[in-house]
């Protein structure tokens, strides 16, 4: 929606049915974000807390274009796929950070860690550059040992980057987060 409306790129902004206190947020950008408006709130509680923002049409074939384009580059990576959303993958990329890394998996070997971290990094930057390209929208992509891992890491990524919890860092970066800050 973004895309047709760009001087609201850097505005609070959200997607929606229409203004009326009724209607549902369906999706909202980050500067509306920072004032406290998410997705599924109530327009009413969402003008409350900005009154200036603006409301965006649906535009259900521009996100179909770029579902069809995200997905299309995330199939491209080679990785197990799992979808979540329109626009939410969880990719499985293990079996090339492996090779990458040289070892067989089961056991290390010296700098084999080192080399699948680096992998996971250059796919993950890879893929936001081809969903850049066939999009024309950033996205962000956590990396980590399992789902959960990712999914922290994913919400430290945001807005349009990308972050890798290492296993070194994983007691320090968990035991840093409430339980509301963990997925699902």
């Amino acid at each position: 929606s973004l895309k047709k409306n760009p001087e609201y790129k850097d505005k609070p902004a959200v997607v929606a049915h229409g203004g009326g206190s009724g209607s549902e947020i369906a999706s909202c950008n980050y500067p509306a974000r920072e004032f406290g408006v998410k997705n599924g709130m109530w327009m009413q509680r969402a003008k409350e807390l900005c009154s200036e923002l603006k409301v965006l049409p649906y535009d259900f074939p521009a996100y179909e274009e770029a579902s069809r384009g995200f997905y299309n580059a995330i199939l491209a990576t080679g990785g197990i796929v799992q979808s979540v959303s329109i626009d939410e993958a969880l990719v499985d990329v293990s079996l090339s950070c492996i090779a990458a890394g040289g070892s067989d998996g089961k056991r290390l070997s010296e700098g084999s860690a080192y080399r699948e971290q680096a992998k996971a990094d250059e796919i993950a930057q890879g893929l936001r550059d081809r969903i850049m390209e066939k999009t024309g929208c950033a996205v962000s992509v956590g990396i980590g040992g399992n789902i959960l891992l990712a999914k922290v890491a994913l919400r430290k990524a945001k807005p349009a980057g990308q972050y890798q919890i290492k296993p070194e860092e994983i007691l320090d970066f968990i035991g840093k987060l409430g339980v509301q800050d963990l997925p699902g």
